[in-house]
């Protein structure tokens, strides 16, 4: 059995395999205040990239802005251990978005989905971001999708 079948049949046999681990503590890589940008892969947005601005605290809690929206009530935990063996980034955050995330072209959401995030140096991460929403649709609905996502730290 490859490696995909066996996720596939993990994934269908307990819903625990995807679940958070309680009591998740950040470690000290993530910690502190982040900002930078990512580029918009939807086609029914205008703006090409997307600004975020981000403080991770060491217990996983995180708020900051996501375009022109607030990340409230945000939190961090580790991906599950066989998402990251396939590749996927190693965090994710998880929240939800007060505002517009685009205030020009009216487009908003009611939670950050994804923002998923890898530790490339101690001063840079990288990653993806998906809103809520559907998966097909346009602006009034559809996910809002960022990629290619490079954060700098600004403070510890």
């Amino acid at each position: 059995m490859n490696l995909v079948k066996l996720a596939m049949v993990l994934w269908m046999s307990t819903g625990t395999v995807f679940s958070a681990l309680p009591g998740f503590t950040a470690p000290p890589e993530l910690t502190g205040k982040w900002a930078g940008k990512g580029t918009v892969i939807v086609s029914w947005c205008e703006k090409v990239s997307l600004d975020f601005s981000i403080s991770i605290s060491s217990d996983g809690k995180v708020v900051g802005m996501i375009g022109d929206a607030v990340l409230e009530n945000g939190t961090i935990r580790r991906n599950n251990w066989l998402l990251r063996l396939l590749n996927n980034p190693e965090f994710i955050v998880e929240g939800d978005l007060s505002g517009p995330l685009v205030t020009e072209e009216g487009i908003v959401r009611n939670s950050a989905k994804y923002l998923m995030l890898d530790i490339e140096s101690p001063n840079q991460l990288s990653g993806g971001f998906h809103s809520s929403g559907k998966h097909v649709g346009g602006k009034d609905s559809m996910m809002f999708t960022v990629f290619g996502i490079n954060l700098e730290r600004l403070v510890r």
